[in-house]
């Protein structure tokens, strides 16, 4: 019988576009199997402690405020009763238009250190799709139900969209459409709820049906000398399309703002519908489109915008609350969901919605090595390890000019010779040589391959001024012996684990087994800053 499981604390920590949040959870872990039918796996997630909503503080507007958002993860840290010695594992991630700030990657570097010894930075639009739908919950719904889900994660930046069929990750889709594609100044703003924290997030839009009437009664607050301060590159693509009469310095009103709040809506249900796409979605587009279209069952909407479209009607909500296009999206995504043919006509509302991403970082960026790993605790953690993929045996150059399959070094000597190309190796906090393809597991031929990777960890602690650490990761289920058969060739043994699926371009933090475990913590990051 397997031990209870065990009880690890995680971190999700989301730098975004208009918010800052902090979850905390509990994840239950069980243990390897020593006969080998089981590997560990996270058995139960309870979120612990939710912390409110805060703006992301700026500098100005290429600049986050480091200190700032360090603020508020030590005052969450200190709401939630914890310590970072207490942290096992997590995440921060910067996304949409806060990862392309100047200063993303030193922010995350920052709370990365302040937040505990093994919570991981990553940014990147695909992945937040995935972690807002599996943090929302769609991803357990499709599981459950066998069907064919849309998690469509609305922030201020971006719609991030993750399609999940029964158990199956379908796509990803990602369009340059948010709240802040629009920004309004010159206005009071309204007592609405306390301060810009979480009171301020969670009140209502307009219920989509009578969005004119709440527009009319946003329109009755507003000052003649509120005006169109920011007109993004995405707002000024649909103006154009459509023709609008939107300008920056132009007038602020709803009315004025409502139909090109309707062409952002409408683009997000292309962007669900296709393929094909129309012009303007693909435009609009961060990264590949499928090539297929799906049949949608459900929708769920989350995010600080999919959030408002979720909120009962309230007639009295200022449509500008927040400076932005927000609660006028969210009703007209509202209205456009409920009028498309090829769409089901309400969102599913599931158990997160405004803080389904970071509750997604918080409970399910997290993977455990499989169960027969070697590790040599004294190199451990290893920290934001860039990824170099190994050939498989006998794989060739070239499929125009076949070679002879080739002797194991030299598979891993030419993968190492490509992470250093594409990093500075004596930099880097050290390297992952992963394995998808092992080759033979019988004994002999794993020791030809411990030759291999051991005369490629050689060569390179010659060419380089210091030694960099170096994880092994294979796929197949074969550490333990691959760990020992290097230990007899190494002077300083290297961990190996086991039981993962990886790929080119994303890096790992792997951290420190537990009390009496056979597995440690994986987080595989992708890092996506800049513009």
């Amino acid at each position: 019988m397997n031990p209870d499981p065990e009880p690890i604390t995680s971190v999700g920590i989301d730098v975004g576009t208009t918010t800052t949040q902090v979850v905390v959870s509990r994840l239950r872990v069980s243990s390897p199997t020593h006969d080998g039918a089981a590997a560990p796996e996270i058995r139960d997630r309870e979120v612990v402690y939710r912390g409110r909503v805060h703006e992301t503080p700026l500098v100005d507007a290429a600049t986050v405020d480091i200190d700032g958002v360090a603020g508020i993860v030590v005052d969450a840290f200190a709401s939630a009763g914890i310590d970072p010695g207490d942290v096992d594992t997590g995440a921060v991630i910067v996304t949409g238009e806060a990862a392309k700030r100047r200063n993303a990657e030193p922010l995350v570097r920052r709370i990365a250190d302040d937040a505990g010894e093994f919570v991981a930075a990553a940014a990147g639009g695909a992945l937040e799709a995935v972690l807002a739908g599996r943090g929302s919950g769609a991803a357990d719904h499709a599981a459950r139900t066998g069907r064919v889900v849309a998690n469509v994660d609305v922030g201020g930046g971006t719609t991030n969209v993750a399609v999940f069929a029964g158990d199956t990750l379908v796509d990803t889709r990602v369009i340059d459409v948010g709240a802040r594609i629009v920004r309004v100044e010159g206005r009071a703003r309204a007592n609405v709820g306390g301060d810009s924290g979480e009171a301020d997030v969670d009140d209502g839009a307009g219920d989509g049906d009578d969005g004119a009437n709440a527009a009319d009664d946003g329109e009755r607050t507003r000052s003649d000398t509120s005006r169109i301060s920011h007109l993004s590159p995405a707002a000024e693509r649909l103006i154009a399309v459509d023709g609008l009469d939107v300008a920056v310095g132009g007038p602020a009103t709803p009315s004025g703002l409502q139909s090109l709040a309707d062409a952002a809506a409408a683009a997000i249900a292309d962007a669900l519908v296709g393929p094909p796409f129309d012009d303007v979605v693909e435009s609009l587009a961060i990264g590949p489109l499928p090539e297929r279209p799906v049949r949608l069952d459900d929708v769920v909407l989350t995010g600080g915008v999919g959030s408002l479209a979720n909120t009962v009607d309230d007639r009295s909500v200022d449509t500008f609350r927040f400076d932005d296009l927000g609660p006028l999206l969210a009703a007209s995504l509202r209205r456009t969901l409920r009028g498309h043919a090829d769409l089901p006509d309400r969102p599913l509302t599931l158990s997160e919605d405004l803080r389904a991403t970071v509750v997604g970082v918080g409970t399910e960026s997290t993977t455990f090595s499989g169960r027969t790993v070697w590790l040599p605790t004294d190199r451990l953690p290893l920290r934001d390890v860039p990824v170099v993929v190994v050939d498989p045996p006998g794989a060739t150059r070239s499929s125009e000019s076949p070679e002879p399959p080739e002797a194991p070094r030299n598979r891993f000597e030419r993968a190492i010779g490509s992470a250093r190309a594409l990093y500075d190796v004596d930099d880097v906090s050290g390297l992952a040589l992963y394995l998808p393809e092992v080759g033979s597991l019988a004994y002999d031929d794993l020791g030809e391959t411990a030759d291999g990777i051991a005369a490629a960890l050689r060569s390179l602690d010659r060419s380089t001024a210091r030694s960099v650490p170096v994880v092994v990761v294979t796929r197949e289920n074969c550490a333990n012996v691959l760990g020992q058969l290097l230990a007899a060739r190494l002077d300083e043994p290297v961990p190996v684990i086991d039981e993962l699926r990886l790929r080119a371009g994303v890096r790992l933090d792997v951290g420190k087994p537990f009390a009496g475990r056979e597995a440690v913590p994986v987080v595989v990051k992708t890092l996506a800053f800049g513009g």
